[in-house]
């Protein structure tokens, strides 16, 4: 993809690197910049999901880094694990925390991929596969998006049934 310029690694903690790495890009030709955690599980560090207070609080990774360090915890570094609307705040893709679905893209899923930690602290990426049902008064029916904000009817959206939790805005 290019020819590296500097790279520069420095350990955080224990299994865990942070790397700088600037390059020339040949596709695009010119400088690029990339910062990435290298991590190898271990006990003395562990992955933490953070999206904030509701899923749609925008919060910034400082503000999260604060609100964890108060609950105890001692951060060793912070990554955007996902892309959001601007205007909203909600994520594009799957929100997991705690085995609970905080926010579920359905017919709309444009087929983002994920990052996951499981209980050891290994991370794994794919693609979620996840239908989500609800049953009013016996009837089962599919839920389009959960926490999602529902869009008129403009021929880009299949509309449906929309779910919402007390986790998708304060004013839920």
């Amino acid at each position: 993809l290019g020819h590296d310029i500097q790279t520069g690694t420095v350990s955080l903690a224990a299994g865990t690197e942070l790397t700088h790495q600037i390059f020339w890009s040949d596709t695009y030709s010119d400088l690029r910049t990339e910062r990435y955690f290298t991590y190898t599980p271990n006990k003395n560090v562990t992955p933490v999901v953070a999206y904030g207070d509701k899923v749609t609080s925008r919060e910034t990774l400082t503000t999260m880094a604060q609100r964890l360090e108060g609950e105890g915890k001692r951060l060793v570094g912070g990554i955007n694990g996902d892309l959001y609307v601007m205007a909203t705040g909600e994520p594009l893709g799957t929100v997991i925390t705690d085995g609970v679905l905080r926010s579920v893209p359905g017919t709309n899923n444009q087929g983002y991929y994920a990052i996951g930690f499981l209980e050891d602290g290994t991370a794994f990426i794919g693609k979620p596969d996840i239908s989500v049902t609800a049953t009013f008064s016996g009837a089962t029916m599919r839920v389009t998006d959960v926490n999602k904000t529902r869009t008129a009817a403009d021929g880009k959206h299949d509309g449906g049934l929309y779910l919402y939790t007390d986790e998708f805005s304060t004013t839920t």
